[in-house]
């Protein structure tokens, strides 16, 4: 695992332990990381069509931010995702009226 990699995996778990702290408990979110992976647990969330139970709960709680999706937005990890894959995120946070601000 490259430090790029090392670093995104970090930054996925992050994201679960604030959620974990606010009172969301992201099992699933987890058991992806944990079994594809968390660029190819990023790739699967962002490519389903559906936006999911767990990035609407999260935007229900303020914390899109720790999302899969706004991570992968991140310009350090532009190389780790297709632009299309990375358009996609965007499509998904624009539907739910996410701000990056």
């Amino acid at each position: 695992m490259s430090n790029l990699e090392a670093q995104f995996l970090q930054e996925m778990e992050d994201g679960y332990r604030l959620a974990a702290k606010q009172g969301y408990t992201a099992t699933y979110y987890m058991q992806m990381v944990r079994e594809f992976g968390a660029i190819n647990a990023a790739k699967r969330l962002i490519t389903d069509p559906v936006i999911s139970s767990g990035l609407q709960q999260l935007c229900l709680m303020g914390l899109l931010n720790t999302s899969a999706e706004a991570i992968v937005l991140k310009p350090e990890y532009a190389e780790l995702f297709t632009e299309e894959e990375r358009q996609i995120a965007r499509e998904k946070l624009a539907a739910l009226d996410w701000n990056p601000e």
